[in-house]
This record gives C-alpha cells, structure tokens and sequence, in this order.
C-alpha cells in the first residue's frame, strides 16, 4: 500500500488512523499542506507519523516532503524498523530522529543547509547504515561547514554504488578532507560532485581517489571551474574507468589546454555514450577529431 498524507496535526493523525486497517504500508510519503501559511508537519502531525511506523513494522519505504521550521521541542523518535529507502526532501532533521536505520539500502536527502543538531542526527544515521547502496546529500553543507564528520561516515559506507554530493560548497579545503574516504569508496559506479566550485586545487586533491573507482560507469563534475590544471590533475584518473558511459565536465574552464590533455584519454572509455565537455576553444578539426574518437555516443554536448 501506499498512503500519501498532505494534511497536518490532526488531519494527518485521522488519515493514519484510517490506514491501520491496512495489513502493510509501503511507502509512507508527508508532503507539504497545500495551505502554504502554515507548516506541513506539526509536532502532532510528526508524532502520528511516529506512531504509524511503529504501527506498520513492514514499511519499506518512507518519503518526507515538508518545508516545516526546525522543533522548538525535542525531535519526535521515528523508528525505522525494516526501512530500506528514506527520501527528505527540504526536511530538517531537527524534527525527527531516525532509530535503528541499519537496514536502509538508500538514503536522499535534498536541502535544507544542515544546522549543527541535524548534522549530529544525520552523523549518527549514517554510521549505523552499514548496508547503504545509495546516498544523496544536496544542498545539504554550508559554506564554511567542517566535514570531517561527513569524511568519517563515507568511509564506513564501502558497499555504495550511487553518491551524490551536488551542491554543497565542497571548496578545495574540504575536498582535501573527503578526498581520503572517497578513496574506500571502490564500488561507487555512479558520482556526482556537480556544482561545488572546488577548482584545480580540489581537483588536485579528488584525482587520486577517482582513479580508484575503476567500476564507475556515470562522473558528473559540472560546474567546478577546475581549469587548465584540474583537468590536467583529472586526466590520469580517466585512463581507469574503462566501464564509464558518461562524462560531465561542463563550465570547468579547462581550455584548450585542458581539452587536449583530457583527449588521449578517450580510448581508454570505449564504451561512453553520454558526455559534455567543453572543446568551443578547439578548432573545427580538432573538435571533429574528438567526434570520430567517441564511436559509441548517443548524446554528445562538445561545446
């Protein structure tokens, strides 16, 4: 089953009180009420939520969708049980406290910034998920953030194949932080570090622990103004992704200094279907040379 709540306090009490008749619920999903002058899940509304995971040990599925400020309270304790997949989408973690999450298989959070009391709430989540396969954390850092807690919790989650970490003001200082626990990360086949303005000096840092990602098959590093030299530090790792189909490297600045050391790479990925690089600082020959280099491509930006 699935039961889709978009009232709040009592309203949201009602609805799960109507849903206890059901034998399961799959995918429990709390999103915004549709009356915007007032928050999407109260104190009472969460600690029905609260009240209906325990009701319903065999939810495997839970999505919470809400653009509610941060509890005054102490944040509502919602059990986790047999959960494997967990979205928040702009939900402060300060509301709630997720127990006993070492079953989830998959976990996306997208924003808000994470305050200090969330960032320990989602610190703690994240040791104990020793079985997580995929993470999402957008727009979830802010500028200026140390993230060493971050470091110390990747390095524990060795069975990820998906990470997204896409906007979060990952500057050259804390890719040099994370650059140690991506390092584990040797079974990711899908990385995201789009939007994070980390430079040369970052990309410098992330190289070497790319290139031990040799299964991955999607890196997207859009919009990181890695310049010349980072793509010059990215070229090497490339040459060890043979099972990559798709390279994002768009608004980078590389230059057509930073396009040619990135070209001789391109047979070490015989099977990449979907790329965008920049070659507009390349010739018309040139650019038609790297074409015929990309046989097997469906979708090709080369701007």
């Amino acid at each position: 089953m699935e039961l889709d709540i978009w009232e709040e306090g009592v309203a949201l009490k009602g609805l799960i009180d109507q849903a206890k008749d059901q034998a399961e619920i799959v995918d429990v999903s709390v999103s915004p009420s549709e009356t915007p002058a007032t928050p999407a899940v109260t104190a009472a509304g969460a600690a029905a939520l609260a009240r209906a995971m325990r009701a319903h040990a065999t939810s495997t599925e839970l999505a919470i969708t809400t653009s509610a400020p941060p509890s005054p309270t102490q944040a509502t304790t919602v059990p986790m049980c047999r959960v494997a997949l967990l979205r928040l989408v702009w939900c402060p973690l300060s509301n709630f406290d997720f127990v006993d999450a070492s079953v989830l298989e998959q976990f996306h959070r997208v924003g808000p910034k994470l305050a200090m009391e969330g960032r320990g709430s989602l610190e703690k989540m994240l040791m104990s998920c020793t079985r997580l396969e995929a993470l999402t954390l957008s727009n979830c850092i802010e500028e200026g953030d140390d993230v060493k807690w971050l470091a110390n919790a990747l390095a524990r989650l060795t069975r990820l194949s998906h990470l997204d970490l896409r906007c979060n003001y990952l500057e050259a200082d804390r890719a040099e932080t994370l650059a140690p626990a991506l390092a584990q990360l040797t079974n990711v086949t899908s990385l995201d570090l789009g939007v994070n303005a980390f430079g040369a000096e970052g990309m410098q840092h992330l190289a070497p622990s790319l290139a031990k990602m040799t299964r991955m098959k999607e890196l997207i590093l859009q919009y990181n103004y890695m310049g010349t030299e980072g793509a010059k530090a990215l070229a090497p790792s490339l040459a060890h992704m043979p099972q990559l189909t798709g390279l994002y490297l768009g608004e980078n600045g590389m230059g057509a200094e930073g396009v040619q050391a990135l070209i001789p790479m391109l047979p070490h990925m015989p099977l990449l279907t979907n790329v965008n690089i920049e070659v507009k600082s390349l010739g018309c020959e040139a650019r038609a040379g790297v074409r015929k280099m990309l046989p097997n491509v469906r979708d090709v930006d080369l701007w």
